[in-house]
């Protein structure tokens, strides 16, 4: 424990002296955050009612899939891990230390949207706190758990980049963000789905009426985690072949088996 503490905190600290981490975890978020509170509330005022809960999970989303998928590739790649085998650094504290580390500071900069969001631009707080709360920790969770599944089954960072805009994109513009879920055609909606966002805006924004919701997101991030733990190499170049990495995909299983429930007609929250 006392070895993972340490890891932890060289990770935490790491944001505030490394530039390209500073940026991907404060400044890039929070002036996306800024730029959109000016520009969504003077063309759709009602924007202020998802304000909080869409600009924290971009928060989220840029953090997790944008930065930390990158630096396991990048830290793998440089051979870290190596030297991290040679002290006797466990796979599981490579994997969880930057994960819970991002999360830390994702907590701060979620008080910070919400407190400029509520008092700035008139964006209402969340009306369930705790509910809210458990929602923020689930997608947190869900979306670290998919960023360490990309950074472990991914070989370079070009690829691992593609990946991951591969689930940032789609999630920003289905994903419930920039307009209410319920203005998105049924089949985009569905298919959407696939994706973090719509699971994470619902657990934030369903003041615990959303257990399927919940239920998706804590599974990604179990199954995120177990799949990243299970495919982990030490080697700067990942030795197995690809198609046996495909078991990464998995990571979406929780996401198909919620959409298959929406589809059949199931409650649990669907909006």
């Amino acid at each position: 424990m006392k070895a993972f503490m340490l890891h932890f905190r060289h990770d935490f600290r790491a944001v505030y002296t490394d530039p390209s981490r500073l940026f991907m975890n404060y400044l890039f978020p929070l002036t996306v955050f800024l730029l959109m509170a000016f520009l969504m509330t003077g063309v759709n005022p009602a924007f202020r009612l998802q304000m909080i809960p869409a600009m924290i999970l971009f928060a989220m989303m840029s953090s997790t899939l944008l930065f930390l998928s990158s630096l396991w590739i990048s830290q793998r790649e440089a051979g870290i891990y190596r030297s991290y085998r040679i002290n006797g650094v466990p796979a599981r504290d490579i994997l969880l230390a930057p994960a819970l580390a991002g999360i830390a500071h994702l907590a701060i900069v979620s008080v910070l949207i919400a407190a400029v969001g509520h008092l700035a631009f008139g964006a209402p707080l969340p009306a369930a706190p705790v509910s809210f709360a458990l929602g923020w920790l689930l997608s947190a969770l869900a979306l670290a758990g998919i960023a360490m599944t990309i950074g472990t089954a991914v070989a370079e960072q070009r690829a691992g980049m593609l990946v991951a805009q591969l689930v940032f994109l789609p999630s920003i513009m289905l994903g419930g963000l920039m307009m209410p879920a319920d203005l998105i055609p049924r089949s985009l909606s569905l298919l959407s789905r696939l994706f973090p966002a719509p699971w994470a805006m619902e657990a934030m924004m369903g003041a615990g009426r959303s257990p399927l919701a919940m239920g998706v997101l804590a599974a990604t991030a179990l199954a995120g985690y177990a799949i990243s733990l299970a495919i982990f190499e030490w080697h700067t170049t990942p030795l197995r072949p690809p198609r046996t990495r495909l078991v990464a995909l998995l990571v979406l299983a929780p996401a198909l088996a919620g959409l298959a429930i929406l589809a059949l007609g199931g409650s649990g929250g669907a909006s």
